[in-house]
C-alpha cells in the first residue's frame, strides 16, 4: 500500500538524517503526510500546510523537479515552516522531489534535527528513491486489475441472471 512504501521510505531516509518528513504535492498545496526521527510529532506534520503559489524552498522544488541542499531561504513560507519544527533558519537540510509520469507527488524533507549540517553525500539515498514511483505504479496496477476483474465478475453475474 501506499502507507507502507511510505515508511519503508522514512525508515530508508533515517539512514541520512535525524528528522524526516514526508509531503503530498496536491496543488496548490504541499501537505505534511508523516514523518519521523528526532522531534517528530506527526500530528503536527499532519498539521503542515505549504502554499505552492508562494516564494518557498518547496515551490522552487516542486516546480524545477530538482533536489535542494541547503539553507532555506529568507522568505516567509520557509521561516514559517523552520519555525514550525523549532529549526534554527542558518542549519541546513535538503528537500527532495518525487515524480511520477514527470509529475512532482511527493517530497521529502530531511534535516539533522538540532545539528547544523546535512550530509552531502546522498546518491545512495537519490538512488532508493527512484523506487518509489516504481512502487506507486505497481500499486495502481494491481488496483486497475483488480477493479477490472470485479468488472468482469459483475457482467458475468447479469449475464446469468439475464
Amino acid at each position: 500500500t501506499r502507507d507502507e512504501v511510505v515508511e519503508a521510505l522514512l525508515a530508508v531516509c533515517q539512514r541520512f538524517f535525524r528528522r524526516v518528513l514526508f509531503f503530498i504535492v496536491k496543488e496548490p498545496w504541499v501537505l505534511g503526510w508523516s514523518g519521523a526521527g528526532e522531534g517528530v510529532d506527526r500530528g503536527l506534520v499532519s498539521a503542515l500546510k505549504v502554499p505552492l503559489d508562494q516564494p518557498s524552498v518547496f515551490r522552487t522544488v516542486t516546480r524545477d523537479r530538482s533536489l535542494f541542499i541547503g539553507r532555506l531561504g529568507p522568505e516567509e513560507e520557509n521561516q514559517r515552516f523552520l519555525k514550525a519544527l523549532g529549526k534554527r533558519p542558518q542549519s541546513s537540510a535538503v528537500l527532495l522531489p518525487i515524480s511520477l509520469r514527470s509529475r512532482v507527488v511527493n517530497l521529502v524533507y530531511g534535516d539533522n534535527g538540532a545539528s547544523d549540517r546535512v550530509r552531502g553525500d546522498l546518491g545512495e539515498l537519490m538512488v532508493l528513491l527512484q523506487k518509489v514511483p516504481r512502487a506507486y505504479l505497481r500499486i495502481i496496477r494491481k488496483r486497475v486489475a483488480d477493479a477490472r476483474q470485479l468488472e468482469g465478475a459483475e457482467a458475468d453475474n447479469v449475464e446469468r441472471n439475464d
